[in-house]
C-alpha cells in the first residue's frame, strides 16, 4: 500500500499482498461508538481513530510479528459486490471472463469457508455474501472506459452507497464492498490501478469529525464505509479457469487485509519484517504482505498462492497467522493412517511459545495405537533428551481433540495435551517432546521445538521503537516506550545517533521516558511500572533527505544500555510537510437543477509535531465534468439548466502558515445533476402538402431542459381520434383524412421526465388534377422481336395511378395496356408512341411520348463471290450485312489470279449481322 503519512487512510493502497498481526482486537484499542447516520436511516457502528497515540505492543519486541494501530477489524464481513457499468457482463476483447454470478459465487465460497480461520485470532470470523449490484441510473450507468482517476471512482462508489434506491445496502461495521471494474479500465491517481505497479487495493471513505470527549484531544470520529476495487483489464487469461484464479488470489488477499485492516493504515500490522522503518511498514506492513512471494517474506515461509478444499479449490493468497508461525491457509495433508498394532506412540506438536508472564505452553496430540480408546501421556524435557538428566514434565493426553478420532477409526476424541512449564530462564530452550505408551516404558519423539523466553523480567532494559519519520522544522520525530525492571518506576535516559553508531554519528540527547503510556503497563503486568514509559522527541536542524537514525535506552542495574531501533528517515522539505486527511465532500449527494449545492472543505494536516499549524482555506472552485466553471468561487453553488445530468465536484485550496507559498488543492468527488423535465417553448409546426396522398411531416418544435428523446402522435377530427398506424414524425394522408382537420402531437422526454405539445391544425383536402412536367419516355430497342418501355414522366400533384396507350402511326392499339410492348413485323417503318394518363383524387391527365420508329431484323446471308474479284467479293459482303473476314491464297488451274476461288461459307447461309466470312484468293496456276 502507499501510505505516506499516518492519517491519510482515503489515499491508501495496497499492493497484492500485505501483512496480519498477533492477538484478538478486544485486547487492545478502544471500543466501538454509535454514530447517528444523517439520512436519517439509523445507525452504524463506527470505530475510533487515535492519531499520535503511539502504537499498542501486543507481544515483546524480540518476537513480535504484530501490532494492532489504533482502529477495529471486520468481525463478520458481509460483502456487497459492485458492477462499475450496467453492462459488465459484456467483455469485447475475453470470451473466458467470469461473468458476475461466477464472480458472485467466489465471494460466497471465500467468505464462508475456513479461509478467513486464521484471522480469529484477529478478531475477525466467517461471513456472507450480501448482494450484488450493477450501477443504478441514479449514479450514472455508462460504462467508464481506459484509465479513469480514483476520484471518479470514489465518487460513483459513494453515489452507490449513499444515494436512496440504489438498492445497495448502507454500511454497517461488517460491510465491506467489493467494487469491480469492467474490461478495459484502470484507475489513476492516488491509490491507482494500473495491472504494472498494482493490480488491486482497498480503501476507506470516511466523513471524519474531531471529538475532544475521546481520550486523545488529537483523535477523530470516524463514519464511513471500506471496499475494495479489482479491475477485470488486470485479471486477463489464457483461459476462464486461469482467469478466476486471478480473481480469487486478488481478491482473497484483498478480503483479508480489509477486513484486519478496514481503514488502511490502522488495525493489525506488521513491523518487525521490514527493518523498523515506519514507512515502510506502512507502505507495506498490512495483513498479508509478510506472505507476499518476495524478499519480504520471512525465510522458509511458503508464500505462494494455494487452492484449499475449503475454497472449493479457488486459488486463494496465504496470510501470516502468529498463533501457527506459518503463512495460512496451508493446503491440507492426508491424514497419516492407522498404526499397526504394538507401535510406538504416535502424535503431533501443533503450537507452542511463551506468553509474556514467561509460561512456556506445547500443545498437540499423542496416540497409542495399541490402546486408542485410553488417553497415553506426553513428556516434555527442555534443554535435554529422554534420559540425559533435563528436567521433564509429564502430562496425560485427554484432553478432546475429535480430529484425531475422525483421522483415526477405533479411537476416542481424548488425546490431546496442553502443557504449561514455568519459570524458564531468560533465552533460548530446546524443548524435546515425547510421547508414552498406555502400558509399558516405550516412548517415541514426536517434535524438537525452540522456546525463546523475553528478558523483560530482569536485566537489561525492554523497549520498542513505534515512530521514525521526518518532521519539521528539518528534523526527525521519534517514538516509543521503554522500562528497565530494575528500577521499574524510573524514567530511562534515551539517546540517538544520525548517520552512524555511538563515537561516529551525530549524537542526540532526547531525554528521558516522560510519556504517559498507561497501554504498556497493562501489557506487561506484575512488574510494577509507572505510567510515565513512553518518549517522543524531535531531533531537529537536519538536511533535507536521507539519514539513519540509532536509538538508545540507557541501562539501570544489571544489564547493559540497548539498541531500541535503527531506522532510515527521510527529513522532508517544507513542500512535504502538508497532505490532506479528508478530501472536500458535495452535500447533497443527490442534486436538481435549482437546488442548491455546499462544498465541505477538505481536512489538511501538517508535519509539525511542536507547533499548532493554522490553514487558510480558499478559494473555493467548482467543475463542471472536470472543468472549471467561470465565476464560480463561493463556498455554495446552484446548478443551472446547462448542469443537468452533468458531474459537478469542487475544489478547495489551503494555505499553511508554515510558509505563504505552499499549497495544497484537493478535488471532491462528483455528484450528477438530476434534470427537470421538458418545457415546450415553441410548438411544433406541420409541413407538406395537406391533401389525400401528400405527405406532412411534424417538427419537435423548440424544447427546455435538453430533452433526449421525442415520440410523435397524430390525429384527426374535433374529438383528435388517434391515427393508430401514424407514430412518426412524417404521415401520407389518406382518404379517410378528406375535410378533417390533421394535428401532430409530440412527447419529449429526458431522465427528468416528459412532456407533450400539440401543433396547430391543417384541413385536408382533395388534391388538384396532375399536371404533366416531363413527357413519357420510351426506353428499349424497336427492332422486331425487341421490347419497348414508356416511363410515366414526372408530375404535380401526387399522381395515385397512371394508364397507358400504345399507337402505332397514331392508330391507338388498344387501352389501359401494360408499360411495355413487344415489336412485330408490323411496326416496321412506322411511327410508335405511348400515352400516359396520371389520375388522382381530383382528376385525371394525359401526356405522348417522342415516337420511336420500327425496324426489321437484319442479318448476313452469305452472296456469291466465286471468281469475282476481291474488291467486288469485299462489296458484295458488306451488301449483305456481313464482315470480311481472314483472306488466304492458293493455286487453281479455273480461277484467274486475283480472283475469289470460294468463301469458306457456304452461299446462303443466314448468319449473324456483321458475321466476318473467310475468303479464298487464287495465286493462278
Amino acid at each position: 500500500m502507499l501510505l505516506r503519512h499516518p492519517l491519510r487512510w482515503t489515499a491508501s493502497l495496497v499492493l497484492l499482498l500485505g501483512v496480519l498481526s498477533a492477538v484478538p482486537a478486544a485486547q487492545a484499542g478502544r471500543g466501538p461508538i454509535q454514530l447517528n447516520d444523517n439520512r436519517g436511516n439509523g445507525v452504524f457502528q463506527a470505530a475510533t481513530l487515535g492519531l499520535f497515540t503511539g502504537l499498542i505492543p501486543v507481544c515483546p519486541p524480540t518476537n513480535c510479528t504484530g501490532t494492532h494501530v489504533f482502529g477495529r477489524v471486520i468481525a463478520s464481513p458481509h460483502v456487497v459486490a459492485l458492477y462499475w457499468d450496467n453492462a459488465w457482463d459484456t467483455d469485447t476483447t475475453n470470451a473466458d471472463a467470469p461473468k458476475r454470478a461466477t464472480i458472485n459465487a467466489m465471494i460466497q465460497g471465500v467468505v464462508a469457508s475456513s479461509y478467513l480461520d486464521g484471522a480469529r485470532q484477529y478478531g475477525v470470523g466467517h461471513g456472507m455474501f450480501h448482494s450484488g449490484h450493477e450501477s443504478s441510473s441514479a449514479c450514472g450507468t455508462r460504462r467508464p472506459t481506459g484509465a479513469t482517476n480514483f476520484v471518479s471512482l470514489l465518487g460513483w462508489v459513494e453515489c452507490e452507497v449513499e444515494v436512496p434506491g440504489t438498492g445497495v445496502p448502507y454500511p454497517d461495521d461488517n460491510t465491506l464492498y467489493a467494487v469491480f471494474l469492467p474490461d478495459g479500465v484502470t484507475i489513476t491517481g492516488s491509490p491507482k490501478a494500473d495491472c504494472t505497479t498494482t493490480a488491486a487495493f482497498h480503501a476507506f471513505s470516511a466523513a471524519v469529525v474531531p471529538d475532544p470527549q475521546l481520550y486523545n484531544p488529537l483523535a477523530f470520529r470516524i463514519q464511513g464505509f471500506s471496499f475494495t476495487v479489482v479491475p477485470q483489464q488486470c485479471m486477463h487469461a489464457s483461459d476462464a479457469a486461469m482467469r478466476l484464479d486471478r480473481y480469487s488470489q486478488a481478491w482473497s488477499h484483498e478480503l483479508v487485509e480489509a477486513a484486519t485492516d478496514p481503514t488502511p493504515g490502522t488495525g493489525w500490522v506488521d513491523n518487525t519484517h521490514f527493518g523498523g522503518s515506519l514507512e515502510l511498514w506502512l507502505d507495506t506492513g498490512e495483513a498479508g504482505d509478510i506472505c507476499q512471494p518476495s524478499a519480504t517474506a520471512p525465510d522458509g515461509v511458503p508464500s505462494d498462492p494455494v487452492r484449499t478444499l475449503a475454497t472449493s479449490l479457488l486459488l486463494v493468497e496465504r496470510y501470516w497467522s502468529n498463533t501457527d508461525h506459518a503463512c495460512v491457509p496451508a493446503v491440507p495433508a492426508p491424514p497419516p493412517p492407522p498404526p499397526p498394532p504394538a507401535s510406538d506412540p504416535i502424535g503431533h506438536v501443533d503450537r507452542w511459545g511463551a506468553d509474556l508472564s514467561g509460561t512456556t505452553n506445547v500443545a498437540g496430540w499423542v496416540l497409542d495405537g495399541d490402546a486408542p480408546t485410553a488417553p497415553a501421556h506426553v513428556k516434555v524435557y527442555v534443554d535435554g533428551t529422554a534420559g540425559s538428566g533435563a528436567s521433564s514434565y509429564d502430562h496425560v493426553a485427554d484432553l478432546v481433540r475429535s480430529d484425531v478420532a475422525a483421522a483415526y477409526p477405533g479411537a476416542s476424541a481424548g488425546h490431546g495435551f496442553d502443557v504449561s512449564i514455568p519459570g524458564l530462564s531468560s533465552g533460548t530452550h530446546q524443548l524435546y517432546v515425547y510421547g508414552t505408551k498406555v502400558a509399558g516404558s516405550a516412548i517415541a519423539l514426536l517434535a524438537q521445538v525452540a522456546v525463546t523466553i523475553d528478558p523483560a523480567t530482569t536485566g537489561s532494559p525492554t523497549a520498542h521503537l513505534e515512530v521514525a519519520q521526518g518532521a519539521d522544522p528539518s528534523g526527525i520525530r521519534v517514538a516509543g516506550w521503554a522500562f528497565d525492571v530494575d528500577a521499574p518506576t524510573t524514567p530511562l535516559q534515551i539517546d540517538a545517533y544520525v548517520d552512524g553508531v555511538p563515537g561516529v554519528g551525530s549524537a542526540y540527547d532526547l531525554g528521558t521516558t516522560t510519556v504517559s503510556r498507561p497501554d504498556v503497563a497493562a501489557v506487561y503486568t506484575g512488574l510494577g511500572l509507572g505510567d510515565t514509559t513512553g518518549f517522543d522527541a524531535t531531533i531537529g536542524g537536519l538536511t533535507p533527505g536521507s539519514h539513519t537514525v540509532h536509538v538508545y535506552a540507557t541501562n539501570i542495574g544489571p544489564g547493559t544500555s540497548v539498541l531500541i531501533g535503527v531506522a532510515d528517515v527521510t527529513v522532508p522539505s517544507l513542500d512535504g510537510l502538508m497532505y490532506e486527511v479528508m478530501a472536500p465532500k458535495v452535500v447533497p449527494p443527490a442534486a436538481a437543477v435549482g437546488s442548491e449545492l455546499t462544498c465541505l472543505p477538505a481536512l489538511w494536516q501538517a508535519f509539525d509535531v511542536v507547533n499548532d499549524v493554522a490553514f487558510t482555506i480558499g478559494p473555493f472552485v467548482w467543475l463542471r465534468n472536470d472543468v472549471v466553471i467561470e465565476g464560480a468561487t463561493a463556498s455554495t453553488y446552484t446548478p443551472t439548466a446547462s448542469d443537468g445530468a452533468q458531474r459537478i465536484a469542487c475544489a478547495t485550496t489551503a494555505t499553511t502558515a508554515l510558509r505563504s507559498d505552499l499549497r495544497s488543492t484537493v478535488v471532491s468527488g462528483a455528484v450528477v445533476i438530476a434534470v427537470p423535465p421538458p418545457v415546450n417553448d415553441a410548438a411544433p409546426a406541420i409541413r407538406g402538402e395537406a391533401f389525400v396522398g401528400g405527405r406532412i411531416q411534424c417538427s419537435t418544435g423548440r424544447w427546455l431542459n435538453r430533452p433526449t428523446s421525442y415520440e410523435y402522435v397524430w390525429v384527426r377530427g374535433k374529438k383528435g381520434s388517434v391515427i393508430p398506424e401514424a407514430r412518426r414524425a412524417t404521415y401520407q394522408l389518406v382518404s379517410a383524412d378528406v375535410d378533417l382537420a390533421v394535428r401532430c402531437e409530440v412527447t419529449a422526454s429526458n431522465d427528468g421526465g416528459s412532456a407533450t405539445a400539440p401543433s396547430l391544425a391543417v384541413l385536408v383536402g382533395s388534391p388538384p388534377a396532375p399536371v404533366n412536367q416531363t413527357v413519357p419516355a420510351i426506353s428499349g430497342s424497336a427492332v422486331v422481336g425487341s421490347g419497348l418501355t414508356c416511363s410515366t414522366g414526372t408530375w404535380t400533384n401526387a399522381p395515385t395511378g397512371y394508364s397507358y396507350v400504345w399507337s402505332r402511326a397514331g392508330t391507338a392499339l388498344g387501352s389501359a395496356m401494360p408499360a411495355t410492348h413487344a415489336v412485330v413485323v408490323a411496326d416496321v417503318g412506322k411511327a410508335i408512341t405511348c400515352t400516359v394518363t396520371a389520375s388522382n383524387a381530383g382528376g385525371g391527365a394525359s401526356a405522348t411520348s417522342g415516337p420511336v420508329i420500327g425496324r426489321a431484323l437484319v442479318q448476313c446471308v452469305v452472296p456469291t463471290v466465286a471468281k469475282a474479284t476481291l474488291a467486288v467479293a469485299k462489296a458484295r459482303l458488306v451488301a449483305a450485312h456481313c464482315g470480311v473476314g481472314a483472306v488466304t491464297k492458293a493455286r487453281s488451274r479455273t480461277v484467274a489470279k486475283g480472283r475469289v476461288i470460294r468463301a469458306k461459307v457456304a452461299v446462303g447461309s443466314r448468319l449473324a449481322t456483321g458475321f466476318r466470312v473467310a475468303l479464298v484468293v487464287s495465286l493462278g496456276r
